[in-house]
């Protein structure tokens, strides 16, 4: 598969198709797997707004009652910035002011614990977390997800 060399356009449009078919190749090729799906449960609604290890940990702390938990996936945020991944932009806090919510999938050891974890539905997510306040304040406060990210909407326009 060689893409021309010279005319920009047909070498767009030729790395296109190659990448459409690339796409579609793996999209076929991709098994799921019906056993790790049914240890899978989705989590919606989750604050983008307080850092990610918070969530995280808030995560853990609501759902490793009813077993071990083998992986935690955010889903679902826009990207501050068009040039960052979705995993650099969840490192580095960097959501789009727009995007207030995002998706967890939380997969478990076994089938078991997913089936247990589902009685929390509707059942609301606390996180606490300690935000820096503006030079003229001298301490720290706990605020929720809606308070923090207005508070960092705040301070980033002062800095900026």
């Amino acid at each position: 598969q060689v893409v021309p060399v010279g005319d920009g356009y047909a070498r767009r449009v030729a790395e296109k198709a190659l990448r459409r078919e690339k796409f579609v190749k793996e999209a076929n090729s991709t098994r799921t797997e019906p056993e790790r799906d049914r240890r899978t449960i989705f989590v919606g609604n989750v604050p983008a707004g307080p850092p990610q290890h918070r969530v995280k940990k808030a995560l853990h702390k609501m759902f490793d009652q009813f077993g071990q938990i083998e992986s935690l996936r955010f889903r679902s945020f826009a990207a501050g910035s068009p040039k960052l991944t979705k995993a650099e932009a969840l490192r580095r806090y960097s959501f789009s002011q727009h995007s207030t919510k995002m998706n967890v999938y939380i997969v478990y050891s076994n089938e078991t614990a997913a089936r247990a974890a589902v009685s929390l539905n509707g059942a609301t997510l606390n996180i606490t977390f300690n935000l820096t306040l503006p030079e003229n304040a001298t301490d720290k406060m706990s605020v929720d997800a809606a308070q923090a990210k207005a508070m960092h909407k705040k301070v980033a326009r002062t800095n900026g």
